[in-house]
């Protein structure tokens, strides 16, 4: 908490920091990639997205692990603003997706194409405190 209280109060200062929270699919969907992402794809900012993001998104851990098993790129970028599906987890306060998407292989400091904003960046953007302090655990420890 050292760090995290100075890193949130600068964004907060700045104006930084909002409460926006991606749109969920409905619970009772039926098709796993049509009917459970149609909420999501209504939106122009989720239009063009590839499954393994939708499934991020949506917070569908089974269907994330389903897809990274038949080989979908955990580092595939976005068409909109080129971020991975490791941006949209640091948002969506779940750290169980971002651990997931950690162990197969996402690149922690992966900035977005348009942005220049790293998962830790958008962690703190975003008020994620347990995604701020998973992802500072990948910084090079300095002996004091």
């Amino acid at each position: 908490m050292r760090v995290l209280k100075p890193l949130l109060t600068s964004a907060l200062s700045i104006g930084l920091l909002v409460t926006a929270q991606p749109a969920l699919a409905t619970e009772n969907s039926t098709s796993k990639l049509g009917a459970l992402y149609q909420p999501v794809v209504e939106h122009d900012v989720y239009r063009n997205l590839t499954a393994i993001h939708l499934a991020v998104v949506n917070g569908d851990m089974e269907e994330v692990k389903k897809l990274l098993a038949e080989g979908a790129d955990v580092n595939a970028l976005d068409p909109l603003m080129g971020n991975a599906p490791i941006h949209f987890a640091a948002q969506a306060h779940n750290l169980p997706m971002l651990k997931l998407l950690v162990e197969n292989g996402a690149f922690v400091n992966l900035q977005s194409v348009r942005l220049g904003a790293s998962p830790l960046m958008l962690a703190v953007w975003y008020r994620n405190i347990e995604g701020v302090e998973y992802l500072l655990s990948f910084l090079i420890q300095i002996p004091r």
